[in-house]
């Protein structure tokens, strides 16, 4: 982690425990119960900001549009079809591989190389299906879930892993000072900061068997 993003952390955490005292007094229970303080910190100040942004309208999702999706699909299948054209060519980069001067340490890497550049067309193919197929998936499963809801599942699953509990009401506690800290109001409270929203978060997603170092 950078210098000056631990010194915001911190700077956070001093602003938080000041601002309320009993929030203070939640963080270094569940670090007594098994989280790292820096972990926790970090996780807290992340969401904290993202909501507060949000909340504004200053957050980018990043995240594709399905126009945008659609796109890649297309380019995908067009490349792996190009690919796989240049592959029956002279041209298939693996007969360099495999024309080189016999090497007894690097041909054993040549020639898996080789083989890899003879699946490309496929993997492209079949990366495009998933592609198009995990869209349409995931707006029927996570439909309405921002990278702020991730984030704070995130968190979740975070602190049941290292205390055991999922602590909800601790969570809300933690979250709602948090984003005031940062500058939200009242008003402009994410709903899902409340305990009862959070198992729901929780519950929504448990099937999925994800845990707090899962990439979503």
């Amino acid at each position: 982690m950078r210098i000056d993003t631990r010194r915001r952390i911190g700077t956070f955490l001093s602003n938080l425990f000041s601002r309320n005292a009993y929030c203070k007094r939640l963080f270094y229970e569940l670090c007594r119960k098994g989280c790292s303080p820096s972990d926790l910190a970090g996780l807290l100040f992340a969401i904290s900001v993202f909501a507060e942004c949000e909340s504004k309208g200053l957050l980018e999702t990043g995240e594709p549009t399905k126009d945008e999706v659609k796109s890649l699909v297309t380019g995908l299948r067009e490349l792996a079809r190009l690919v796989d054209h240049m592959n029956w060519t002279p041209l298939n980069p693996k007969l360099a591989l495999l024309g080189s001067q016999r090497d007894d340490g690097l041909d054993p890497l040549r020639q898996a190389m080789a083989r890899l550049y003879d699946k490309l067309p496929k993997l492209m193919n079949v990366y495009a299906l998933h592609l198009h197929r995990f869209q349409d998936y995931r707006q029927d499963e996570f439909k309405r879930l921002s990278k702020i809801h991730f984030e704070t599942l995130r968190l979740l699953l975070y602190v049941e892993e290292s205390t055991g509990s999922p602590r909800y009401e601790d969570i809300s506690n933690l979250l709602t000072e948090g984003f005031l800290t940062c500058g939200g109001t009242e008003e402009k409270l994410p709903t899902f900061f409340t305990s009862d929203a959070l198992a729901k978060l929780k519950q929504r997603t448990r099937r999925f068997g994800l845990n707090s170092r899962s990439r979503f």
